[in-house]
């Protein structure tokens, strides 16, 4: 992280009272926010300039409108059960919002397992695509067990049709150890260090609000520009 980066995060975490060790993960808001289940959503208002990276991160799974009015992003860990819980319903989120994009990017921070797969995850995107990525990323939700090199390789190829050799070899070159640092550091520079994370609005959603509150900061932000209007 650059000197001139780490002082905007740390100065915006700053205002919002948050030590530079949480960084946001607790129930400090810069917006009144609820979950479904009436309880507080920590959040916070992130640097443009680490958002604009969100937008352009490379390597991440893109589903939905290819003309979006709205973008959510969802940073996750494959060994995340709240991330489980939120797979569930990204597919639905899209499939009723024609103008929602949803940006998916891992955060594999919980277990080497979760950096394998996410090696594994960079494979399936190179070799096979956007849509065959969000297949894998479906599956390997859907089912149950910790998330290792094999599960990974093992749903890759059949969710593919490919050989589980070729998912082995490519999520072990450069470029897929790569994507997955890259995306690391970016998680990192946002100060994102607990699964899942959601990014809507220049706002960071720490924790899955669920699918109700989820709709309604998409549905506030096209009414008033934010996540919750006042």
């Amino acid at each position: 992280m650059t000197t001139n980066r780490r002082s905007l995060l740390l100065g915006g975490l700053a205002l919002l009272g948050l030590p530079a060790g949480a960084r946001g993960q607790g129930q400090n808001q810069w917006t009144k926010l609820k979950g479904d289940e009436g309880q507080p959503v920590g959040n916070a208002r992130l640097p443009v300039e680490l958002v604009s990276q969100v937008d352009a991160m490379p390597g991440r799974i893109q589903v939905g409108s290819k003309a979006p009015d709205v973008v959510l992003a969802e940073f996750y860990d494959y060994n995340c059960p709240w991330c489980r819980k939120a797979a569930q319903d990204i597919g639905a989120l899209v499939e009723n919002d024609p103008d929602l994009r949803i940006s998916l990017i891992g955060n594999p921070i919980l277990s080497p397992g979760s950096k394998q797969a996410a090696a594994v995850e960079a494979a399936v995107q190179n070799l096979s695509g956007d849509d065959a990525a969000f297949r894998f990323h479906a599956r390997m939700f859907a089912e149950p067990g910790r998330a290792d090199l094999a599960k990974a390789v093992r749903i890759a190829a059949e969710a593919t049709g490919r050989a589980a050799a070729d998912f082995e070899r490519v999520s072990a070159s450069r470029e897929a150890q790569a994507q997955v640092a890259d995306q690391l550091r970016l998680a990192a520079n946002l100060g994102f260090i607990a699964t899942p994370t959601f990014v809507l609005g220049g706002l960071g959603v720490f924790g899955y609000p669920g699918p109700r509150s989820t709709a309604k900061m998409i549905a506030a932000l096209r009414s008033c520009g934010e996540v919750a209007c006042r």
